[in-house]
Parts: structure tokens; sequence; C-alpha cells
């Protein structure tokens, strides 16, 4: 995921021509959503349901809502995206390198309820 966004990030920024917009685009729409589809599953899995609306929270707006004003500072600064586009896919690396050091999920296996261990010994 992180890596689809880091190259649609380079392309869209470094990229010539309509092809390359649009791979670019193909790219951080796979690459950011399925990052915000599997959110909720690895934090609720990884962290529990205890803090989980603060961790979001705490995600939702440092990507949403203090990125794209560093973003628009860098361009006041130079001029260009360039800055702050190296800087994310930065930022994206090391989150990619953080999260190859998170422990394997545990595969829960479903509890058999009464009803169909019951079903079972009836066959």
């Amino acid at each position: 995921m992180y890596g689809a966004a880091i190259a649609g990030l380079l392309l869209l920024e470094f990229g010539h021509g309509t092809a390359s917009a649009m791979v670019a685009g193909t790219l951080l729409g796979i690459g950011m959503g399925a990052e915000y589809a599997a959110l909720a599953y690895f934090i609720s899995r990884y962290f529990g349901l205890k803090h989980f609306g603060s961790i979001v929270g705490a995600l939702y707006s440092v990507v949403q809502g203090i990125t794209p004003g560093l973003m628009d500072m860098s361009f006041d600064r130079t001029g260009s995206y360039a800055v702050a586009t190296i800087a994310i896919a930065l930022a994206l690396g090391v989150g990619m390198l953080l999260l190859s050091f998170l422990p394997p999920l545990e595969v829960q296996k479903p509890q058999a309820s009464e009803e169909t261990v019951g079903m079972a010994l009836a066959a």
C-alpha cells in the first residue's frame, strides 16, 4: 500500500504527460484507498478498541489536516510542491519500514457455539 502510494506520489510530481498522470492517480488511489480501508482493521487488532477513536483521529488529523497546510507552506516558500512531495514520500517510506517491525497478527479461530456443537454431535 505504501509502496504504491509513494510511486504514485513521485510520478505525479515528477512525471510528464497524461499517461503519467493517469498511472500516478491509479497508484495513489490504490495505495491510499487500501491504506485507509486497512487502517481500522489493523488499529483494532494491534491496539484494541479502548483508544481506537483517539488513534484514528490523530492519524487522520495529520494526514488530512496538517499535511495539506504544510504542502501549501512549502509551495509558498519554494514555488513548487517538489520539496513537500519528497518529504511525504520519505515519511511514507519511514512508515513502511516501521510497519515491518510489527509482530504478526495472531489468527483467532472462531469459537463454536453450543448450538453448532450440538448439531455436529447429532449428525
